[in-house]
């Protein structure tokens, strides 16, 4: 291998260590302000019992693809706010009686974060099957992922 070759090698790992670095301390929006909101939008954080993540979309858009994304895991919404112009909720319980808290914040015009927590401690397995959910709500709206 030629020195070149070395060094190109060695700043590539460097700098997907800070990347990851990044991402584990929860920095996903620097990552997003420094390499691009593509790259953010896949990034799931589980923080507390609460699965988050920011997806490219309006708030409009992406609460309704939280809605249809309910209805495909098979839970019902029983309770939805929108009083707020940059914070929505809406709650939904499993055929178990699991709770599930569906948050969406404004990030940006385009930006919108959301976290969903599962019962009182969390559930992540499910919380990110809901995720996947609205991702893929998203992309049939022709929503970029």
């Amino acid at each position: 291998m030629m020195e070149g070759e070395i060094v190109k090698l060695v700043m590539k790992n460097v700098v997907a260590l800070i990347l990851v670095c990044m991402m584990c301390s929860g920095c996903v929006y620097l990552i997003g302000a420094s390499v691009g909101a593509r790259v953010v939008a896949g990034a799931y954080e589980y923080v507390q019992g609460e699965v988050k993540r920011p997806y490219v979309a309006s708030m409009h858009t992406t609460w309704m693809a939280c809605q249809d994304a309910l209805e495909d895991v098979g839970v019902e919404l029983s309770e939805s706010s929108t009083e707020e112009p940059t914070h929505w909720t809406m709650k939904a319980m499993t055929k178990n009686g699991k709770k599930i808290k569906i948050a969406l914040d404004t990030i940006s015009k385009d930006i919108t974060k959301v976290s969903v927590r599962v019962g009182i401690f969390g559930d992540e397995t499910l919380s990110e099957m809901i995720h996947d959910a609205i991702a893929r709500q998203l992309e049939e709206k022709g929503v970029p992922g």
